[in-house]
């Protein structure tokens, strides 16, 4: 992808920055910056331009999804073109989504798109209440918590000390 052009798809993208920062822009979104806690919504026929700070990188998760269930939600104004970017903070909850959605890809057994769409409608729901709801008074302390929790969830099988996590969270 080159990111001076920017690109368009065929369908949406669902992506979640998890880490580090960069910039977004669409045809009907202007050029801002994204940081970790991020996600963007990314329409199918939209124009859109984003890359990670090279300072910084970035890390992200995505699912791709269509069809005429979720084209009717989007017709039906819960999103929109304009306001593509949301701020949620970072979400463990939304993390173990895509890794659920991840387990079920790999694994390929059958109706697996079937859990997966379901699992998709699922987060484009908890992103409208979650947007819709945003009013934490205090967001940093609330991602870092839960930054800690996906620290002790991905190092299950070698546990890691709170002086660890105080450490690696800063």
């Amino acid at each position: 992808v080159n990111t001076k052009r920017g690109r368009l798809l065929e369908e949406f993208k669902l992506l979640f920055i998890v880490n580090g920062k960069g910039i977004f822009e669409s045809g009907h979104c202007s050029r801002q910056e994204i940081s970790a806690g991020t996600i963007i919504l990314l329409f199918p026929g939209e124009w859109h331009n984003y890359s990670y700070d090279p300072d910084t990188g970035w890390d992200e998760y995505w699912v791709g999804f269509d069809g005429i269930n979720v084209r009717n939600m989007m017709k039906s104004g819960f999103f929109s073109l304009s306001n593509p970017v949301f701020k949620i903070g970072i979400d463990d909850e939304f993390i173990s989504f895509y890794k659920s959605i991840i387990d079920y890809a790999e694994r390929e057994a059958t109706g697996y798109q079937q859990v997966a769409s379901s699992i998709v409608r699922h987060m484009l729901g908890l992103l409208y209440f979650k947007n819709q709801n945003i009013l934490f008074s205090n967001k940093e302390v609330v991602d870092k918590i839960n930054q800690a929790r996906i620290l002790i969830r991905d190092n299950i099988s070698n546990p890691i000390s709170p002086a660890e996590i105080a450490n690696q969270l800063g």
